[in-house]
């Protein structure tokens, strides 16, 4: 909010003088927020939450019955529970102005309340996806005086940022040569990735965790295998998780009944990266000694063969001296023929 009153143009002043407009509140309404600025003290009375809020609504008033005011608030997934409470407050409590309140969030944040309109952005279009990635291509070029990627690496990333521009900037940024399993998702994409699956509810990181294990496209049935082990995914647990992932668009519907895919690939991978090699290498032997009691053909065969290969390479690294290995690595052997 400190970042709306300084966006005026006429910043803290036209703030200021706005207020004084609101007689007999004026005095009151002017300490308040500019405690909350940080410009004064209080002065030994103390100013709470609930006054700061009620000072800058009053602003939002005084300036919204002169023009039109749009406030907007970006990244408001991040907010804390007081500042969203005082932006669900100040919205419910506007009279008498012109004043439009845009929160701009992640589809994973918490639902709005009833009265609010919400507008979802879905993924660019690959079309659209290929335009800004040359188009952000050509601006780095512009900068670097040089080419900064080839006709293959812009493929890449307009495939992995499945259409989220941010992701397209940040791959570009981290372009250096193909990008191989060993070196992960790039750090700039992890780090916000991770940031918001720290914030999601257990059961739900549980859940997404074990999908990633599965892989890109995953079924409730693969992930129930993974989750013997998670008391907390017992019963229906499991269930409501999968149904709170969809009603946030972390993952959705692919294919028959049942199945799911994660929406961003790179969530996925980062998801995958995360957990241990030892977790990782049982939860692919899992799934192949699922897969072995099915009847074969291409597809099975191939899911087979990967989920073999992928818990010999991971159990490898991470316990040399599992004395299941030479097992494990003979089904791989004869899977991959």
């Amino acid at each position: 909010l400190a970042d709306a009153v300084w966006s005026l143009p006429g910043g803290w002043e036209q703030a200021r003088g706005a207020l004084e407009t609101l007689r007999p509140s004026a005095d009151r309404a002017v300490t308040a927020l500019a405690v909350a600025l940080g410009i004064r003290t209080g002065n030994g009375l103390p100013v709470s939450v609930e006054e700061i809020g009620w000072a800058f609504r009053r602003l939002l008033e005084a300036l919204g019955r002169d023009t039109a005011v749009v406030l907007v608030l970006e990244d408001f997934q991040w907010a804390q529970p007081t500042l969203a409470g005082m932006v669900a407050e100040l919205c419910e409590g506007i009279r008498d102005a012109e004043v439009l309140v845009v929160r701009v969030a992640r589809s994973e944040a918490a639902a709005p309340s009833g009265g609010d309109l919400v507008l979802h952005l879905d993924p660019l279009p690959r079309a659209h996806t290929e335009r800004l990635v040359g188009l952000l291509a050509d601006r780095a070029e512009v900068a670097a005086q040089e080419a900064v990627a080839t006709e293959d690496e812009l493929s890449r990333v307009v495939r992995e940022c499945d259409g989220n521009p941010l992701f397209a900037e940040l791959l570009l940024e981290n372009l250096s040569g193909p990008r191989s399993v060993d070196q992960g998702v790039p750090t700039s994409v992890r780090v916000l990735l991770t940031a918001w699956l720290d914030r999601l509810p257990a059961t739900d990181r549980a859940v997404l965790e074990r999908a990633a294990g599965v892989g890109g496209s995953f079924t409730a049935g693969d992930v129930r295998a993974l989750a013997e082990d998670e008391p907390a995914l017992a019963g229906r647990a499991l269930d409501e998780a999968l149904n709170r992932l969809l009603r946030s668009r972390v993952i959705h519907l692919y294919g028959p009944p049942g199945a799911y895919r994660f929406t961003r690939a790179l969530a996925r991978d980062t998801l995958y990266e995360m957990t241990s090699k030892a977790r990782r290498a049982a939860w692919h032997t899992v799934l192949a000694d699922r897969l072995d009691g099915r009847a074969p053909g291409p597809a099975a065969d191939g899911d087979l063969a990967h989920h073999l290969e992928s818990a010999c390479r991971l159990l490898s690294e991470a316990d040399p001296g599992d004395p299941g290995l030479p097992a494990l690595t003979g089904r791989a052997a004869r899977a991959l023929v």
